[in-house]
C-alpha cells in the first residue's frame, strides 16, 4: 500500500515498501552481476606456498615474477595448486619469473608446463640443475641466460621454439649449446 505524504501543500505519494524493496533487490542483482563479470576476466595474481602465480584462465596459471620475492635454495613448482577453493593447473612459467634469483639452486618444473617465457631464468647464477619436462613446447627468449653455473640441460624433442640468446652467457654448457 501507498502512503500519502503532503509537501508544502502538495500531496505526494510515495511508493509502497514492496515496490523499493523490489527496486533495490534488483539494483543489488545488477551490481553483484556486474562486478562477478569483472572478476572473470582481471588479470589476478596471488601468492600459494611463497611462490607467486598469474591466473591465464579459469584453470591455467603461470609462475608470476614477484620483484619482492627472493628465492632460494631447492626449488619445486607444483603441477597444481588451489587458491581460495579453486584449482589451478601450472602451464607456464611467465617473463622474468625468477629473474635474477642468485640463490636458487635448483629447480624442477612439473609435467603440464608447455612454455618458459623470456628471462624465466635469467641471472639465475647459482642455477645448477634444471629439470625441464618432456610437456615444454616454448623456450623464451634470454630465457636462462647468464646461469653460469648450469653444466647440463636436456631439452626436450618436444619443444619447437628455443628464442634467440636463450643460454647465452651459461659459461658452464659446452659452446654448441650456448644458444
Amino acid at each position: 500500500t501507498a502512503s500519502i505524504c503532503i509537501i508544502a501543500k502538495k500531496v505526494v505519494t510515495l511508493p509502497s515498501k514492496s515496490f523499493v524493496y523490489t527496486i533495490m533487490k534488483s539494483f543489488v542483482a545488477t551490481i553483484v552481476a556486474v562486478l562477478s563479470s569483472l572478476s572473470l576476466t582481471a588479470e589476478i595474481y596471488f601468492n600459494v606456498d611463497d611462490i607467486y602465480y598469474y591466473r591465464l584462465s579459469d584453470d591455467q596459471v603461470a609462475v608470476a615474477h614477484n620483484i619482492e620475492a627472493e628465492y632460494s635454495g631447492q626449488l619445486v613448482i607444483p603441477e597444481v595448486i588451489t587458491d581460495f577453493g579453486t584449482t589451478y593447473h601450472v602451464t607456464a612459467i611467465g617473463e622474468g619469473a625468477f629473474l635474477h634469483c642468485s640463490e636458487l639452486i635448483s629447480i624442477s618444473i612439473p609435467d603440464g608446463v608447455i612454455a618458459i617465457s623470456d628471462n624465466a631464468f635469467s641471472g639465475c647464477s647459482s642455477l645448477a640443475s634444471i629439470s625441464i619436462p618432456t610437456t615444454v613446447k616454448y623456450i623464451g627468449a634470454s630465457a636462462f641466460q647468464d646461469c653460469s653455473l648450469l653444466d647440463s640441460v636436456a631439452i626436450p624433442v618436444g619443444v619447437t621454439t628455443i628464442g634467440s640468446a636463450a643460454f647465452l652467457g651459461c659459461s658452464g654448457l659446452p659452446v654448441e649449446n650456448n644458444l
